[in-house]
């Protein structure tokens, strides 16, 4: 190193620097030395130094050099406002923050041919040392929001300029400390440069780390009518794409637990409170928003009302409102098949005749400063219908359910001024042109039942339609004949004829002159010479569970006469009602009041002498 007093004249003969940009300053020229005592006949080739780098804290300088040979041994030292710093002899020099505001030089030392002192040259910066902070963009990276450029700690006094940059490309007139994206950056990392400058030091560029990508969206809103009960649905708008949207509901700000999708449907919990929905925006290197919608009115509580009462003309109908939110102001409509019924504005409705087979509905109205105005509709009633004739008794039938019978319906005594009409049935179907009070059940009916209906008309009411009970099973009761000869001694037998239902059992009694022949319950009876002179008729009984049980009697027969040969009653003795005594062997006949008669064994009876003849007897002559 030279000697202080050679480092002094030396710096006196520096060539001033002259800035060649803010990385470097111009080159010194050498100035060349001769040997104490010795004149040099030549001058040293010109060398040249100068600093090369950005003059600020943190950043590392170097020095360039010229003029020397290659491979020219050097040496440096480096300066700060022309004091010597200790330690710095190396070709660069990295900054520190002591060095803030100071002026940097360095001395190059290196030997000059033919000569016998080295050459030294000083290279001067021609600015300062600045300090320059690492700027930061501070704010949420979406679209709208806005951003600023916080540039750090920079050398008191500095100046600031900025530019924006949407993934590296300047986005024009983005020139501020602040800037808020727009929809054109939607998706594209934000970086701010700041430059710095103060007279007399290093102007420094600085860029800060990029953001999280630029998020697009949208204020979302709420579609629907804030009404317990009804669907309320987040709109959430257009976000960037590929985003995840989460939702997350308000009531009057507070979060509703477990209200986390797009759709909402207030209870009464909510009644009276504002709903909000927040939606958050969520994508891979993007910035996550959060937006929240305006709020909605107050939510009403409006229950769907009901109709209490029955639809029947002159009668009246209730609406039931239910409980709405407090204080609610509630009218009333009521509608008949979808139409506003005139001036039925009422809670209560009484319905017309008109109303005949219309359906009623009873709309709600609901209004409450600050909640939606609600209109609630309830469920329509069946349709209206007439009032039953006041009234209608049940009809009996009267008569026995056999074929040949006649029976008649008593309709029993109804609301005075009704119509009556009747039409009779056979197990449940009508039976043709049986419209009639009366009935005269045919053979055809056998085995079913038979019922009656009567219907009530009269004006201003329902026409009422009354069943009777069923009668038995119709029973086909043929009746019965008499088959044989009416005449003593004969056999006659009841024929009870065909026709009656299957499994019917049968009982007998027979009569003569109309009067019942103590045990005569046979289907046959042998008629005795008491039952002479007399008619005989007999009666059949038909009984089977579920049918009537029905008697039938025969015609009368003739009179029952005596025949003119029977048979004899005993092996001595004929009837008195047949005394003449016949004997086969002899072909003799004998009167009572003959000789032999006693002593005879009739083979044949007779009741006249004129009987026996025909029979080829002939008379005993004593």
């Amino acid at each position: 190193m030279l000697p202080a007093r050679r480092r002094a004249s030396l710096a006196a003969a520096l060539v001033a620097a002259v800035a060649l940009g803010p990385l470097a300053v111009a080159p010194a020229l050498a100035t060349p030395r001769a040997s104490a005592g010795v004149t040099s006949a030549s001058t040293a080739a010109v060398s040249t130094a100068s600093i090369d780098g950005l003059l600020a804290v943190g950043e590392t300088v170097s020095v360039l050099t010229d003029g020397w040979p290659e491979g020219t041994e050097l040496s440096y030292q480096w300066a700060a406002d022309q004091a010597v710093l200790d330690g710095a002899t190396g070709s660069s020099l990295t900054i520190d923050a002591t060095l803030e505001g100071a002026l940097l030089s360095v001395e190059v030392t290196g030997p000059a041919p033919d000569e016998t002192e080295p050459v030294v040259v000083t290279a001067a910066a021609p600015v300062r040392v600045a300090l320059a902070g690492t700027p930061v963009v501070k704010g949420t990276a979406s679209v709208g929001a806005t951003l600023t450029a916080q540039p750090g700690a920079w050398t008191a006094g500095t100046a600031y300029t900025y530019q924006w940059f949407a993934d590296g490309a300047a986005i024009s007139g983005a020139t501020s400390a602040i800037y808020a994206p727009t929809a054109t950056q939607a998706g594209k990392a934000i970086t701010v440069r700041v430059t710095g400058t103060k007279a007399g030091h290093q102007t420094v560029v600085r860029t800060s780390a990029p953001s999280l990508r630029v998020m697009k969206w949208a204020t979302p809103t709420i579609t629907g009518t804030a009404v317990s009960g009804s669907t309320l649905t987040a709109a959430p708008g257009a976000w960037t794409t590929g985003a995840t949207l989460g939702y997350q509901w308000f009531a009057d700000g507070a979060a509703i637990s477990g209200a986390t999708s797009s759709t909402f449907k207030p209870g009464n919990g909510q009644s009276g409170k504002k709903i909000t929905v927040k939606v958050t925006g969520r994508k891979d290197g993007h910035t996550s928003v959060a937006k929240v919608s305006a709020a909605t009115l107050k939510v009403m509580l409006a229950p769907t009302p009901k109709i209490s009462g029955t639809p029947v003309a002159g009668r009246t109908l209730t609406a039931a409102p239910g409980t709405w939110t407090t204080g609610t102001t509630l009218t009333y409509r009521w509608y008949a098949d979808g139409t506003a019924i005139s001036g039925a504005t009422g809670k209560t409705y009484t319905v017309p005749t008109s109303m005949k087979g219309k359906k009623l509905v009873v709309k709600v109205t609901g209004k409450k400063t600050g909640h939606p105005t609600v209109t609630r509709a309830s469920a329509a009633t069946a349709a209206v219908t007439l009032p039953p004739v006041p009234t209608a008794p049940v009809p009996t039938v009267s008569g026995t359910a056999v074929a040949g019978s006649t029976l008649t319906a008593k309709p029993g005594t109804w609301t005075s001024g009704t119509t009556l009409s009747y039409r009779w049935y056979a197990d449940g179907a009508a039976i043709s042109g049986a419209t009639g009070k009366t009935y005269k059940v045919p053979t055809t009916m056998r085995d079913k039942r038979i019922t009656v209906k009567v219907t009530g008309k009269k004006t201003g009411y329902a026409n009422v339609t009354k069943t009777s009970a069923a009668t038995a099973r119709v029973q086909v009761a043929p009746t019965p004949t008499i088959s044989g000869t009416p005449k003593v001694t004969y056999t006659l037998k009841a024929n009870r004829g065909s026709g009656w239902s299957s499994g019917t059992a049968f009982t007998y009694q027979w009569y003569a002159n109309g009067k019942a022949i103590s045990g005569a319950t046979s289907s046959s009876l042998k008629l005795s010479a008491s039952r002479a002179g007399q008619t005989i008729t007999v009666k059949v009984t038909g009984k089977k569970s579920g049918y009537p049980t029905v008697s039938r009697t025969s015609r009368a027969t003739a009179a029952v006469t005596y025949p003119t040969r029977t048979a004899p009653i005993s092996s001595w003795n004929c009837p008195s009602w047949a005394p003449i005594k016949g004997n086969a062997n002899s072909g003799i006949y004998h009167m009572p009041y003959q000789r032999y008669y006693d002593a005879t064994k009739p083979e044949d009876c007779f009741r006249t002498e004129a009987a026996a003849v025909a029979a080829g007897y002939r008379k005993a002559k004593v």
